[in-house]
């Protein structure tokens, strides 16, 4: 008879060491193995060293399917695609067994090494990097808030520390403007004076309208040290974290260092509240106005008065990027059209036969911050000067060319960022624009009608839309494209909306001709 909640082995007891072993095979065989741990992307080079305007191999291990990108970066990256050489990435689309080859052109990042080759996905989540020594990019150290040295070049400069200091402001808890100090400590650790250097900062969406001039660093004796206070104001409305750059340049070179700082409007949700206050108060008082207001009514009154005031202010203020826009844009227009008045000089004719790629005498990119052209977009019954380089400076006066990108008409891709937030910013409306919907870019001579082909949003990291064949780094150009970047959503930097268009057609000023899309 079998012993209950045992088996029935036909009349025999199980001997527990077989009992044990059936046990540990059910186990085996029914328990989920543990996974095996994700192996991490790699990126390796066929080259540790290599000069400007060679080419690297790149190859790509155990990355995620499907398009990675790769740049050559200075400043270790740390700055992601902010130290990097967007318009000359390479990318290629990884397939599903993780690993890809790629050929990366090398071309100079805008800030100098170490240097690195950083490989990303279209996505941002997967980041790879592997130094490479490029002899001709000069060394620059890089620190944020912990020390760091810097090379010999600039005599030993060095920034041990770079902290903003907060200053009290009852408009900045209702979001208003936001008084910062930046403090900025620069040793000379070298063995020569260091005299003439001088602090440049990029403020970035903290600016505002604000541009912050060079900062003059006295002269540093082998040893000494100097504290280099930057008063600046965050713009309204403030509200966030900020990021805030700069780069301290000397003799030979110059040492780079980023800061942190946070505004945040605790008193302005009571705004609304007080409003609504406001709102019962002069419905009592309507009520019993026969009746002598009692000094509590009287002090909401004003409180809530005082509220309003506040709130309007408050709204002022967010509308005014639009309004400093809107005057440097007038600026800048002014500037265009008088360098356009200007004589032509001798010996230059006009083009008997018009061209898909340009009618002008060859154009060329103006001094960053300068204007460059006119973009006409008629959907928005708007048109905008639009100004060379996409540093926070630059995009404060308007739309920005991407410098190394094409010029108006010519083959390959002219590539124009601009702001997309408070009313008055140019690429608010960017999402309304639609397919076949013509753009034009106006030059002293002609005009070029570009048609709106498709739009993406894509990560920040994503540099291979301002490439010279869109989304096709290496690809040469065979087509006169214009891409238009802005940030997506709407007052959020968290991805980038892209549109493209293409030439369509190219009319001469010279001849009198003009775009019928302008009317």
């Amino acid at each position: 008879m079998a012993v209950p909640g045992t088996p029935d082995t036909g009349g025999r007891r199980m001997r527990k060491p077989a009992l044990v072993a059936l046990l540990a095979v059910a186990g085996a065989l029914l328990l989920p193995s543990a996974p095996a741990a994700a192996a991490e992307p790699a990126v390796t080079v066929d080259q540790t060293t290599a000069r400007l305007g060679e080419q690297v191999t790149v190859q790509l291990v155990d990355w995620p399917a499907g398009v990675v990108t790769a740049a050559l970066c200075g400043n270790e990256a740390r700055q992601a695609s902010a130290d990097c050489a967007v318009t000359a990435a390479s990318a290629v689309s990884v397939p599903a067994s993780g690993s890809a080859r790629l050929v990366l052109h090398l071309a100079a990042p805008p800030v100098g090494c170490p240097c690195v080759i950083r490989a990303v996905t279209a996505t941002g989540d997967q980041i790879a990097t592997v130094a490479i020594d490029v002899p001709d990019v000069p060394d620059s150290a890089t620190v944020g808030v912990t020390e760091s040295t810097a090379p010999g070049a600039d005599g030993g400069l060095v920034v041990v520390g770079a902290r903003v200091e907060k200053r009290w402001s009852l408009a900045a808890l209702f979001g208003g403007p936001a008084p910062r100090v930046l403090m900025v400590t620069v040793d000379n650790t070298g063995t020569t004076p260091v005299s003439g250097a001088e602090l440049a900062l990029d403020l970035g969406r903290a600016a505002g309208a604000q541009a912050p001039g060079v900062v003059p660093v006295e002269q540093l004796e082998p040893g000494a040290r100097t504290v280099v206070e930057v008063p600046f104001t965050v713009s309204a409305p403030a509200m966030g974290r900020y990021d805030i750059g700069g780069r301290v340049d000397g003799i030979g070179g110059g040492v780079t260092f980023t800061a942190q700082t946070s505004a945040w409007p605790w008193l302005l949700p009571l705004v609304p509240l007080l409003a609504v206050l406001v709102i019962v108060l002069a419905y009592r008082l309507h009520r019993q106005r026969r009746r002598a207001p009692s000094p509590m009514r009287t002090g909401g009154v004003v409180l809530v008065g005082a509220g309003l005031v506040c709130a309007v202010v408050l709204a002022a203020q967010t509308l005014m990027p639009g309004v400093r826009t809107a005057d440097a844009q007038q600026r800048l227009d002014e500037q265009l059209t008088t360098g356009w008045e200007q004589p032509a000089e001798p010996g230059t004719e006009e083009p008997s036969s018009p061209t898909v790629t340009s009618l002008d005498t060859a154009i060329s990119a103006p001094a960053q911050g300068k204007p460059l052209a006119v973009l006409h977009v008629p959907k928005w019954r708007a048109k905008y000067t639009i100004v060379e380089g996409i540093r926070t400076a630059d995009l404060k006066l308007g739309p920005g060319h991407y410098p190394g990108t094409a010029l108006p008409g010519e083959v390959g891709n002219m590539a124009v960022a601009g702001h997309r937030g408070p009313p008055g910013e140019p690429f608010n409306d960017i999402d309304q624009l639609g397919a076949n919907d013509p753009i034009v870019v106006e030059t002293a001579s002609a005009w070029f009608v570009y048609r709106v082909q498709r739009h993406v949003i894509v990560s920040p990291e994503r540099v291979d839309v301002v490439a010279p064949t869109p989304e096709q780094p290496g690809v040469t150009p065979s087509r006169a494209m214009l891409t238009m970047t802005a940030c997506h959503p709407r007052y959020s930097s968290r991805l980038r909306y892209v549109l493209f268009s293409e030439l369509d057609q190219t009319l001469s000023k010279l001849a009198g001709e003009r775009p019928d899309v302008l009317g």
